[in-house]
């Protein structure tokens, strides 16, 4: 009976373990296509922020020079 009650609690762990497992996998492949999304964005962002007239891009921030 004790043998049987062991392989039962590690059969279910073995389970609970599997099920965190795939969350964690799922969670992960969600922020790898969130931070592809963000970086294709930024980068957009900055080509179009560099091309300006008269102004500097740097990351999302465009700075433009003081006028004299």
């Amino acid at each position: 009976i004790h043998t049987q009650g062991c392989h039962q609690m590690m059969d279910e762990a073995e389970k609970d373990y599997k099920n965190m497992s795939d969350r964690i996998v799922a969670s992960v492949e969600v922020m790898k296509t969130s931070y592809a999304d963000f970086i294709t964005e930024a980068q957009t962002s900055a080509a179009r922020g560099s091309s300006m007239a008269n102004g500097w891009s740097i990351g999302c921030v465009v700075l433009r020079p003081r006028e004299a």
